[in-house]
């Protein structure tokens, strides 16, 4: 039992590494990105494909949000976003759009993902999935 506990447990650790990775290199990209050369339509669509691409061991489809964001003053989600879905598609209105993103102003990334735990000692413990939230912010190069 207590084996099963420290499978169970280091696989939502493991989730929580993979995800940060993941968050961190698509903010570090919306960084660096040259926006006045990103297409008109579909911009965040670089942001998405480098956190699919980092997600190591973890699966898109359990993604439940991503939202790219200009950061209020501090650091908290402000109303200026665009949130996408599991698929990378836009979700609403985009409210963030690629002129915005300006050389040194700070973009943000947060992924919300449901892990789920499969080991049954621990998922009475966690409950059948776990939702994880990280995000990261980068000043615009």
């Amino acid at each position: 039992m207590i084996l099963l506990g420290i499978i169970g447990f280091s696989l939502i650790f493991s989730a929580h590494l993979s995800l940060n990775l993941a968050v961190n290199t698509a903010g570090r990209a919306g960084a660096v990105q040259d926006w006045s050369f990103a297409p008109e339509t579909g911009y965040d669509q670089i942001i998405y494909d480098e956190l699919v691409g980092s997600l190591i061991i973890l699966t898109p489809q359990n993604i439940q949000s991503i939202i790219i964001y200009r950061p209020n003053a501090d650091g908290s989600i402000s109303n200026i976003r665009n949130t996408l879905n599991a698929a990378g598609n836009l979700v609403g209105t985009a409210a963030y759009p690629r002129d915005m993103r300006t050389q040194d102003t700070f973009i943000g990334v947060q992924v919300t993902y449901s892990q789920p735990v499969i080991v049954p000692f621990v998922s009475q413990i966690t409950g059948p999935e776990m939702l994880i939230t990280k995000s990261a912010t980068f000043r615009i190069e």
